[in-house]
C-alpha cells in the first residue's frame, strides 16, 4: 500500500479524494454481514471497495491500477489466513 500512503500523503491529492468519494449507495448491493459470517464479511468488504474503484480509482489510469493490484493482493493474503478462497472456505 506504499502507493496508497504517497498519494494520501500529498495533500492536494487527498483533498481531491475527500471531495471525489462520494459512494454510490446503489451500487452497493451486499447486506451488512451478520453474526461472525466471514464469508459475508468478505462479500461486504469486497462491495464496498469496489464501490471505492468505480468512483475513486476508475480503470485505466496507471496509478489507480497499481492501487486495485495492492488492494486485491492484500484482500488475498486476508483470505488466503482466514481459509478461504474466491471468498469461500477451504
Amino acid at each position: 500500500m506504499d502507493i496508497l500512503n504517497e498519494l494520501l500523503k500529498d495533500k492536494n491529492i487527498s483533498d481531491q479524494f475527500k471531495k471525489a468519494y462520494k459512494p454510490d449507495k446503489k451500487i452497493i448491493k451486499a447486506k451488512p454481514p451478520t453474526n461472525f459470517d466471514v464469508c459475508e464479511s468478505m462479500d461486504y468488504i469486497w462491495e464496498i471497495l469496489s464501490d471505492y474503484r468505480n468512483n475513486c480509482i476508475p480503470e485505466g489510469i496507471s496509478n489507480h491500477d497499481e492501487i486495485w493490484d495492492e488492494i486485491c493482493t492484500s484482500m488475498a493474503w486476508i483470505e488466503e489466513e482466514c481459509g478461504m478462497k474466491h471468498g469461500k472456505k477451504v
